[in-house]
């Protein structure tokens, strides 16, 4: 299996607004390397509804950190709207 090639992901810390850029081969990987249970990155995805191509967003972070991590993930129609959810439900996990 050839591994996958690192992306720049672009990660906000909801604490403090910072905006970090990791590279690495996927959103998990990423957010594990930061470790912090405020980190957030949004992604997207293709889907097909109704024989249409479609592009989805998530929000993502973890809720359990490293060495047993658990993602935590929120869809929305939109990268801004998948981003306030995330940031939400961080904020009342507190």
């Amino acid at each position: 299996m050839t591994p996958t090639p690192a992306q720049n992901f672009p990660i906000t810390l909801a604490d403090t607004g910072e905006q970090l850029t990791v590279a690495a081969n996927d959103w998990r990987e990423a957010l594990i390397s930061v470790n912090r249970p405020d980190a957030i990155v949004v992604v997207h995805y293709p889907y097909i509804e109704q024989g249409e191509p479609q592009l989805g967003y998530a929000a993502c972070r973890l809720i359990a950190l490293a060495p047993n991590p658990f993602p935590h993930l929120v869809v929305a129609e939109s990268a801004g709207a998948a981003f306030d959810e995330a940031l939400v439900a961080f904020k009342e996990s507190r």
